[in-house]
């Protein structure tokens, strides 16, 4: 098994690694507009695992971050999460009017309408209704933040594996020479 305990470089990159993809991943959402109630936002954070031969790093979101990361097919959301989102999003709501008829006791009819605001309710019914007409979009944040650093980091990451491999090789060709080296070499 691996020691990594051997690789000081290459664990010192891989923390920075996982500390940039958080943050990249965080500036992403908050330049996205995808912080609604700042939940998401908040709850981005790196956890860094060793696991047999394998330094692991994993980021922990809310669960429902794949709704906001992912595309999704038509289909008919919770009503619960979608009012709250609504009620903590900034949305303009566009005014709709209303007509209506009436009759008054001459017999006579009469038309009128009224322009109305929809309430956060009707609103969220409204958002229910396209994503089961259209499904949803996703932001792919997190897709372009990993691609992002992993191209950032895919050389770095090779430097400091040399960096730990030369000086373990070093360390290895000192204890084959040290035997050697207190001897005459005349005698």
């Amino acid at each position: 098994m691996i020691d990594y305990n051997d690789f000081p470089h290459l664990l010192k990159c891989l923390e920075r690694y996982a500390i940039d993809a958080r943050n990249l991943y965080k500036e992403s959402l908050k330049k996205n507009d995808r912080f609604a109630s700042g939940r998401l936002l908040n709850s981005v954070n790196y956890i860094t695992e060793i696991n047999g031969n394998f330094y692991e790093i994993f980021l922990s979101l809310e669960d429902y971050w794949k709704y906001v990361e992912e595309d999704t097919v038509p289909h008919r959301p919770p009503f619960a999460p979608i009012y709250e989102w609504v009620k903590i999003k900034p949305l303009l709501p566009t005014p709709y009017e209303q007509k209506y008829k009436w009759t008054t006791k001459d017999g006579k009819e009469h038309e009128g309408s009224r322009t109305i605001l929809p309430t956060p309710k009707q609103i969220a019914y409204m958002v229910i209704h396209k994503i089961e007409e259209e499904g949803t979009e996703g932001s792919h944040d997190l897709e372009e933040t990993m691609e992002i650093i992993n191209q950032r980091y895919e050389l770095k990451i090779a430097e400091a594996l040399d960096q730990d491999l030369a000086y373990m090789v070093d360390i290895e060709l000192q204890m084959l020479v040290k035997p050697f080296s207190n001897s005459n070499p005349y005698v």
